[in-house]
């Protein structure tokens, strides 16, 4: 079997991908970031690298196609890679923070985990609980209620959309 290492700065997302490498019985080292994988490959060379695409994305291509993008009182800014809620920063996670934009880049739009996990992962195939994961964690952060979304809905049967504020 292959020696591997996985780079992802999302924590759940590196110890779900490594746990499933494992289980095929691979030996495999975890890095969270680009100079911890430099030391780790330095000291073991793995024959393959798995490699979290948004994060070298970060690390040096050109912005979203939306670098600003708002609703009602949030702001996502990927340039700066910050959001705001209620003019207060939100803590997310890298993954938490793709996912965040991406959703509020694409509002009332209806997007399966499946098309998530190729949208925001850039994965082709992946364990679709870990976007429920991340969903939940986000719901967390971003909505006055988690167990009553406003914000990030369910779309049941479907998957989950980001809806426009509407008059009430």
């Amino acid at each position: 079997m292959a020696d591997i290492l996985v780079v992802d700065d999302d924590a759940a997302v590196r110890k779900v991908v490594a746990a499933t490498l494992r289980a095929g019985g691979h030996r495999v080292a975890e890095a969270a970031h680009g100079e911890q994988a430099a030391v780790v490959q330095g000291r073991e060379p793995a024959d393959l690298v798995v490699l979290d695409l948004p994060l070298l994305r970060r690390a040096g291509s050109p912005p979203p196609e939306h670098e600003v993008v708002a609703d009602r009182d949030l702001v996502v800014d990927a340039t700066r890679h910050e959001a705001r809620l209620a003019g207060r920063p939100l803590t997310l996670t890298a993954r938490e923070f793709d996912l965040l934009h991406f959703l509020v880049a694409h509002p009332d739009e209806v997007w399966s985990r499946g098309d998530l996990l190729r949208e925001v992962w850039g994965w082709s195939f992946g364990d679709p609980s870990t976007v429920t994961v991340h969903v939940r964690r986000l719901r967390r952060k971003v909505e006055a209620d988690p167990t009553r979304p406003v914000r990030l809905v369910t779309v049941w049967g479907l998957g989950y959309c980001w809806p426009t504020l509407r008059a009430r």
